[in-house]
Formats: C-alpha cells, sequence, structure tokens
C-alpha cells in the first residue's frame, strides 16, 4: 500500500496575540504593522464583535496614516459601522475619514448620527462645525461652535470660531 501525505496549499491565519491587540489598538509610529495586526485579530474567528470593530476601526485609521486609497480605510470604518451601528467611536472615525477624502456630504452625515449617539461629546461638535465651514453653512458652524463652548468651557478657542462666524455671517461673506 502506498500512502500519500496531503500538504493543503492553504494555511489557516494564524491567530491573533495579546501583542496584536496591543500593537492594533496604539498609534504607532510603524502603520503597516498596525495594519498587519489589526488584520490577524479581524481574521481570528475567536475575536468578540467590540474587538472586531475595534480592529477595522483602528486599521482603517492605520491605512490613513500610510496614506493608503480613502476607499481602502473607509471599506474598514463601514464594516467598524456595520458590525456595531451603535459604535460612536467608529461613525466619528468614518465621519472624519469621510471629511479628509472629500466626501463632505458622507461626513456630515456621519458626525450628526454620532452626535445623537453622545450629544455631550464636544469634539464631534467642534469637527462637525469645521465642515460646516468648509460648506459655507455658517449659521450650523455657529450651532456647532456655541454647543462646543457649552460643553467644555475651557475650550476660549470655541468662542473665539464662533464670534469669527458670526461676523462673517452678518457682513454677508461667504
Amino acid at each position: 500500500l502506498r500512502t500519500s501525505t496531503f500538504t493543503p496549499s492553504y494555511a489557516p491565519p494564524k491567530p491573533a496575540s495579546q501583542g496584536d491587540t496591543k500593537t492594533c489598538e496604539e498609534a504607532v509610529t510603524d502603520s503597516k504593522a498596525r495594519i498587519a495586526a489589526c488584520t490577524r485579530l479581524i481574521e481570528d474567528p475567536n475575536r468578540t464583535l467590540a474587538e472586531l470593530v475595534s480592529a477595522h476601526r483602528n486599521r482603517c485609521l492605520a491605512r490613513v496614516v500610510n496614506k493608503e486609497k480613502a476607499d481602502d480605510a473607509l471599506a474598514d470604518c463601514t464594516r467598524a459601522v456595520t458590525l456595531d451601528p451603535k459604535s460612536f467611536t467608529a461613525l466619528h472615525t468614518r465621519a472624519v475619514v469621510n471629511n479628509i477624502a472629500g466626501k463632505l456630504d458622507a461626513a456630515l452625515a456621519d458626525f450628526t448620527q454620532a452626535i445623537a449617539l453622545d450629544p455631550k461629546n464636544s469634539s464631534v461638535h467642534y469637527n462637525r462645525a469645521v465642515l460646516y465651514l468648509k460648506k459655507k453653512e455658517l449659521k450650523s458652524a455657529i450651532a456647532d461652535y456655541t454647543a462646543e463652548r457649552n460643553l467644555n468651557p475651557a475650550v476660549r478657542e470655541a468662542v473665539f470660531r464662533r464670534n469669527l462666524c458670526w461676523a462673517r455671517v452678518s457682513l454677508n461673506v461667504e
């Protein structure tokens, strides 16, 4: 009798390690290592939903830092939002990446949805205000700068930015 050994051409992915979790979560200087660690976490079938959401979001950020295609980064952010539509951090991250990619309407929708999930987060009000300025929607920018200032009185720049918007509105400057 002759026996043959079967050698599969496909090797299953190695399970992610604790080090991968740390590398994926931290803003390490080597974005390629971060992408690889996040990918191993995503491919590990033993990960929880929260870990998968975090890994997709962090890989999205690493791809932006690594100057990869915006669509690849957005695909990861969108996967994180799809996995957990109530994840404030996933929505906020996707909004920022949409803004960077020039997809202003999509960014605005995500910022607005993130605010609905966490209306007391001053940074998302700030980011949406900046977006409104890009879109020349000054009154909306004023409302968000006001919300930012009310939520975080230590942010003195919010008053300055809001007052600049008011000046532009009163002078009819777009």
